[in-house]
């Protein structure tokens, strides 16, 4: 058994005079109990909580980190939570993987050994540099999650580092030749990104990301007074958060929302589709790709059932563009948003195209200045704006022989796994679906306990912006899978630098661990 000792003071030394910190461990299971088990008795303890927080960042960095990269042997099946209570009136609960977890004070240090007490790792967590100790601690890591985010192309941070540098600049100033180079840099990038989907550049707007893109399109269409406020909204049970959100944010408000169910295939029912515009309709919303399990919806036909029946229509194609062909006039996309790190370029930029009638019925869901054509007001991040250009001018050229690679591991990666499990399940259509991703179930296996084990192996359960809840993905359950498939499912994204040794590393590794822990 691997125990994982956490000391809390010295981390929070400077918080002491504002935070009082009284850590303590809930047991949840009892020797043999399983994981799934832990997690409903966790479940009925959430529910019972009177207010949620979070557990202070650097102790919640240092506890993953070290976690993901020590627990390689197979773990028991157990669980604890580690609490946090702040002054009594908030109280703090993060789930913290399948294994034993003991809270101690030990110098500030995280430490994980053996019941030999060999010292196995050490990471000293009130030092600045944590992560650069844990790296340490994790050789030949196989980044296998690439839906979750990409790394950034080193063509891409290239281009952006004079940015960050000498060439600095407020693209939104006039009057000096500094700002008229960065607002040139600025429309260089808007260019590429509308290159990329087939749009005007003057009808293309950079966001933060997909999230803010997806918000500006929803709330700020339903923002609108008057005779042009929309009656419902419609989008498919599968949605990524950055819809859903917005949609629950409305519904709260008294907006109807109306979910489209998908089928067996993860693909939306048209007719049930059609059947909800022709009750009248302010917004049809369905991604282009689904970040779980890849499949590709059917966007063209969407479109055209929501021109026939008058209905605006958004997708979110965060994990679309890039990896595949995106020409928002020929697919008939009036609202189209999507995100710099999902194709290689930096986190923290994105881009929200509008058709430009509609244009006149979005308004902002924030306020400040007039930038991007009031719809996003705030300085543009100058480099990042650039890195996302580049990363659009990259995949214009490079996403057909790409696609066509990535799909090739891919396949590789799950005739491979099949010779060790052939009783594996894709969930999904695997016919239409993103080139780079798989998203299976290993009947016996608890997902959450195989992503924690194999440690070196970077694959998720489900998506990123879902990682700390605690109920099984709404998109493995709106296609109608069973609880025991839903908590045995991965998901794995394979990527751009993604290597054939690589594929074949991951696939002994993902058997291994998945037979010692079923």
């Amino acid at each position: 058994m691997l125990s994982l000792d956490v000391g809390l003071s010295p981390m929070l030394a400077s918080d002491r005079r504002d935070l009082h910190v009284r850590g303590f461990v809930r047991k949840l299971t009892s020797n043999g109990a399983t994981v799934r088990q832990a997690k409903a008795h966790v479940r009925r303890s959430h529910d019972q909580s009177p207010g949620e927080g979070t557990i202070p960042t650097c102790l919640g960095r240092a506890i993953r980190l070290v976690a993901a990269g020590l627990l390689r042997t197979g773990p028991e099946r157990r669980m604890e939570a580690v609490v946090v209570r702040h002054r009594g009136d908030r109280v703090s609960r993060r789930k913290l993987g399948p294994q034993r977890l003991t809270l101690g004070a030990d110098q500030g240090r995280i430490v994980a050994r053996r019941p030999s007490k060999v010292e196995y790792g050490t990471v000293d967590v009130s030092r600045p540099d944590v992560e650069k100790q844990v790296s340490s601690l994790r050789k030949d890591d196989i980044f296998l999650d690439h839906q979750a985010t990409t790394p950034v192309d080193p063509r891409v941070l290239a281009a952006m580092l004079p940015y960050f540098g000498g060439r600095f600049g407020n693209p939104h100033s006039i009057g000096y030749a500094r700002a008229e180079a960065a607002r040139m840099a600025v429309e260089d990038a808007r260019a590429s990104v509308a290159a990329l989907i087939g749009s005007p550049p003057a009808d293309v707007f950079f966001t933060s990301g997909a999230t803010e893109s997806c918000n500006i399109a929803i709330r700020g269409l339903f923002s609108q007074p008057g005779k042009h406020h929309p009656g419902r909204l419609i989008h498919s049970v599968i949605e990524h958060a950055c819809v859903l959100g917005p949609a629950r944010a409305l519904a709260d408000n008294g907006v109807e929302v109306v979910e489209v169910p998908v089928d067996e295939d993860g693909i939306v029912d048209l007719e049930a589709a059609e059947g909800a515009m022709r009750r009248g309709a302010g917004l049809v919303s369905v991604m282009m790709a689904n970040n779980e399990i890849g499949t590709i919806q059917p966007v063209e036909e969407i479109a055209s059932l929501c021109r026939l029946n008058g209905v605006p229509f958004h997708t979110d194609a965060a994990q679309a563009v890039g990896k595949l062909p995106v020409d928002v006039k020929a697919l008939g996309v009036d609202l189209l948003s999507l995100s710099g790190h999902k194709l290689y370029g930096p986190q923290g930029i994105g881009a929200l195209y509008c058709r430009p009638d509609l244009r006149r019925r979005l308004r902002s869901t924030a306020y400040g200045g007039g930038q991007e054509g009031g719809l996003r007001p705030g300085t543009l991040p100058l480099a990042l704006c650039v890195g996302l250009g580049e990363a659009c001018r990259i995949a214009a050229m490079e996403l057909e022989a790409e696609a066509v690679r990535m799909a090739r591991l891919r396949d590789r990666l799950l005739a491979r796994l099949r010779v060790d499990m052939p009783d594996l399940e894709v969930n999904g259509c695997l016919d239409r679906r993103l080139p780079g991703n798989l998203n299976i179930s290993l009947p016996g296996v608890d997902a959450d306990a195989l992503v924690l084990a194999l440690g070196d192996v970077a694959v998720s359960t489900g998506s990123a912006c879902a990682s700390g809840a605690l109920e099984p993905s709404h998109v493995l359950v709106a296609l109608g899978l069973e609880p025991s498939r839903t908590t045995a499912a991965i998901r794995i994204g394979v990527g751009r630098f993604t290597t054939e040794a690589e594929i074949e590393r991951a696939a002994v590794r993902i058997a291994d661990v998945a037979r010692a822990l079923a």
